[in-house]
């Protein structure tokens, strides 16, 4: 797996809506200036993350 041409190990949750990457995976250009609220299992408050756009390469294709 690839993100934005960098290989990389994921875990992938094919019922989520978006999918999280460290920044360190995403130019600054990248981000659209929107963010997006989002609860994970472990904890109890939501967090608004910043929403970019990348691209992933992996053996299902490109998106």
């Amino acid at each position: 797996m690839a993100v934005n041409g960098i290989s990389c190990k994921v875990l992938h949750d094919k019922g989520a809506t978006f999918d999280i990457v460290h920044p360190s995976f995403v130019k600054p250009e990248h981000f659209t200036g929107s963010g997006v609220w989002v609860r994970q299992v472990i904890e109890p408050d939501a967090k608004c993350l910043p929403v970019a756009r990348i691209e992933m390469k992996g053996t299902f294709g490109i998106l």
